[in-house]
């Protein structure tokens, strides 16, 4: 069976409302935000090979051309999707990468939110 790649906004969800040891409350949300990009993306990625018959670059660059590939359709729900997985990237990039986050608790938050408004478009195709 295949994973659902949509559980990891599950995960994400419970390492965002998870504070206990508050210690770890910073890594939890980073998590968070970097599970609901993975969430989105592989969804995404996966209805354009299984549904679309798109061929898949084998390397780094899938998460750009799966972005594109949204954010050029003609169909204003893909086209929501791409932006979605632009906007979640650049979170998630910036909790992968940066030192500092400022806003972490919002970040999460708006991550969470833009994840899971784009599964259910993903969902409607």
């Amino acid at each position: 069976m295949s994973f659902n790649w949509a559980h990891y906004l599950d995960v994400a969800d419970e390492l965002n409302t998870k504070t206990q040891p508050p210690v770890l409350v910073e890594a939890r949300k980073r998590s968070a935000v970097s599970r609901a990009y993975y969430s989105l993306f592989c969804q995404a990625r996966n209805f354009l090979r299984d549904s679309d018959g798109k061929t898949l670059p084998g390397d780094s660059t899938v998460h750009s051309f799966v972005q594109e590939q949204f954010k050029a359709n003609a169909d204003t729900r893909r086209r929501q999707i791409g932006d979605s997985l632009d906007e979640l990237r650049v979170y998630r990039n910036r909790v992968d990468y940066d030192d500092v986050v400022t806003k972490i608790d919002w970040l999460s938050t708006a991550a969470m939110i833009v994840a899971k408004s784009a599964l259910e478009t993903l969902a409607t195709l």
